[in-house]
C-alpha cells in the first residue's frame, strides 16, 4: 500500500515539462513598402539610417546584401536602434523619404519561456510618384 501511495504521489511531485516548439525568429526592422496604386512595391532599391548606420539596399537585382528583400518589404536584421530616416524608391518615378522613433515589440514563436526571444519593429512606407514641374 505504502509503493502504490508513493506511485500516486509522483507525477505531482515533479515540475510539469515544458514543451517548446524549435520555430526560430531573427532581430530586425521590416519596412512594409507599398506603391502608388496602394500594392506591395517591387524593385525598390535606396538607404535606411538605424541611429547613425547606413544601410543601403537594390531589390532590383540579386547583389549580396544584409538587407533582404521580399515582395513589398525590405528587412533589416539588427539588435536594436532608437531612430530610423530612409530614402525608398520604387521604379523611375515614385519615392518617399522619411524618419522616426523605433518600437521594438518582443515576441517569443516557441511559446511563452521558451527561446529565442525576438525583437522587431516594422515601419509602414508609401511611395508617392514625383509631381511634374509647373
Amino acid at each position: 500500500m505504502k509503493n502504490l501511495l508513493l506511485l500516486l504521489a509522483a507525477p505531482f511531485s515533479c515540475e510539469e515539462a515544458k514543451n517548446c516548439t524549435q520555430i526560430g525568429c531573427m532581430n530586425g526592422i521590416t519596412f512594409n513598402v507599398i506603391d502608388s496604386f496602394g500594392e506591395p512595391a517591387s524593385a525598390t532599391h535606396g538607404s535606411i539610417i538605424i541611429d547613425e548606420t547606413e544601410y543601403n539596399f537594390d531589390c532590383r537585382e540579386e547583389a549580396e546584401s544584409t538587407v533582404t528583400c521580399g515582395e513589398g518589404t525590405v528587412f533589416l536584421p539588427v539588435e536594436a536602434g532608437e531612430t530610423f530616416s530612409y530614402s525608398i524608391y520604387g521604379g523611375d518615378t515614385e519615392s518617399s523619404f522619411g524618419e522616426g522613433t523605433l518600437n521594438f515589440i518582443e515576441s517569443t514563436p516557441n511559446g511563452e519561456d521558451c527561446p529565442p526571444v525576438c525583437l522587431n519593429a516594422s515601419v509602414p512606407v508609401e511611395l508617392g510618384r514625383a509631381s511634374p514641374p509647373q
